[in-house]
């Protein structure tokens, strides 16, 4: 069965030869890709039988995730296509999508495409008997050249070879020469191609500050590194940041049909159409590839701390990121784990004095990222709104937490300045207490700066642009130093 155009009333057909659309031409591979990242953010069993779907190759794939009812707001990532389809509609042109029996695009995907819904109406229940089959190639019902083709021409020589007039989506350069010999080539569409600042910006550079972390067992251990130990920092920091910026791929991933309806990450590379879906995934394979070759010139208890925040912040994507309070802890052992990794490359054992220090600061800074988030869809959307598992109501008790945990490290850190440790790793230990008086500052000002809203979603990056919080990080060092 067809599918038929909406009728409008106002258009007047200026070409009653109808255009048939082939389904993977307007969504090419990355429809699979976001329909095998949306099931498994919406049921992670599905995980499960990815292995089954893939040993039957992309045919096996579409159908699995057209017997699972995939739905979501999938694009055409064409500019150009889009423009030009919604053109034809609006002359009247009849518009035929067309699906094969290896289409990456599921059947039921094509009925929840927003454009979709408003340039064609199926016939019928949503199903591959919606769309025109392999089997009518040629197009038995439009007869030799009684239709144009638009698609990507591999394989499916008997419907476009049958055409009017083809218009192929990225074909390459063999592919071109092999239409001209068979067919008319009226139109090419390429596709979007994203700029090399687009990539570096979807691996989010600024973030490999928050490495940095795995340092601060040097300062603990009162070992200044020598040029084998400097080495080895430098090599964890790049092992660490490259699996980062996988995880942040995976992540944009997950989240890419959110992302699009929201106005503060709708210009995301991802979301925004610049980078294509299976570009990102094959990026943040090479890049977890490359972080656990790195990882493995080092000591494998750093390797493991690795694992651990990678599955860790898997976890976080597709589940927990939704759970109430789960989420927080799971961002502040983040966190964590890059100090315990850092310690497995200097090797000593953290003391259990670093670490509570670590889980309350780092959970205070998981807190405001939560609370910032409320205040800024508290600002924009009026009554008790759902955010992250939370609602917006929820921002003062998240504010009363978040204090109270920056307070807990600051009481952390003043019991550790008079313990007996304290006295016999620093010769001036009283000192910290200037420490204590200025990480309790800065706590106070980065929830000050939350609550006016003026601090972006992720503390760290506030952290590095705003002038105060420069300076009250760069006071804690010199006295840190100070106090050896």
């Amino acid at each position: 069965m067809t599918i038929s155009p909406l009728p409008d009333a106002a258009a007047e057909v200026t070409d009653p030869i109808p255009l048939v659309v082939d389904i993977d031409a307007f969504f090419g591979i990355d429809v699979i890709v976001e329909s095998v990242m949306s099931l498994v953010r919406e049921s992670p069993r599905m995980l499960l039988h990815l292995p089954r779907w893939l040993a039957r190759g992309r045919v096996g794939v579409g159908q699995g995730l057209a017997h699972e009812r995939t739905s979501g707001d999938f694009r055409c990532d064409s500019p150009d296509l889009l423009a030009y389809l919604q053109d034809q509609k609006r002359q009247g042109r009849q518009l035929v999508l067309r699906a094969s029996r290896g289409s990456g695009a599921p059947p039921a995907v094509v009925g929840d495409v927003g454009f979709l819904k408003a340039l064609f109406r199926a016939d019928g229940n949503s199903g591959s008997d919606d769309l025109v089959p392999e089997c009518e190639a040629p197009l038995i019902k439009f007869g030799v050249r009684g239709y144009d083709y638009l698609g990507t021409c591999r394989g499916d020589s008997g419907v476009w070879g049958n055409a009017r007039s083809v218009l192929p989506v990225a074909p390459s350069r063999a592919l071109l020469r092999r239409l001209a010999a068979r067919a008319t080539v009226t139109r090419i569409f390429a596709r979007r191609t994203g700029k090399l600042s687009d990539y570096l910006q979807s691996l989010r550079p600024l973030h490999w500050i928050k490495n940095l972390l795995l340092l601060v067992p040097i300062g603990a251990a009162h070992r200044l590194p020598d040029a084998k130990l400097a080495a080895e920092l430098l090599l964890a920091w790049l092992a660490f940041s490259l699996c980062c910026s996988s995880i942040y791929l995976l992540n944009d991933l997950f989240d890419l049909q959110s992302d699009r309806r929201r106005p503060d990450t709708k210009e995301r590379p991802l979301a925004s159409g610049r980078i294509r879906p299976v570009v990102a995934l094959i990026s943040l394979t090479v890049l977890l590839l490359a972080a656990f070759a790195l990882g493995s010139q080092l000591p494998l208890g750093f390797t493991g701390a690795m694992a651990a925040y990678y599955v860790l912040n898997c976890l976080y994507s597709i589940r927990w990121k939704q759970v109430p309070v789960l989420d927080v802890l799971a961002l502040a052992s983040g966190y964590v784990l890059r100090v315990v990794a850092g310690s497995y490359v200097v090797g000593i054992t953290p003391s259990a004095w670093l670490i509570a220090l670590c889980v309350f600061l780092f959970l205070s800074l998981a807190l405001i990222k939560r609370y910032a988030e409320l205040v800024l869809v508290q600002s924009s959307a009026p009554g008790d709104v759902p955010v992250r598992g939370y609602l917006t109501s929820d921002a003062s008790l998240i504010a009363s937490e978040g204090i109270a945990s920056g307070y807990v490290a600051v009481l952390v850190l003043a019991l550790y300045t008079n313990s007996p440790m304290a006295e016999q790793l620093y010769a001036r230990h009283g000192l910290f207490w200037v420490i204590c008086l200025l990480l309790l500052y800065w706590i106070n000002y980065l929830w000050l700066m939350a609550r006016r809203a003026k601090l972006p979603h992720d503390p760290v990056v506030f952290a590095l642009k705003d002038r105060t919080s420069r300076w009250l990080i760069v006071a804690m060092g010199v006295t840190i130093l100070c106090a050896l």
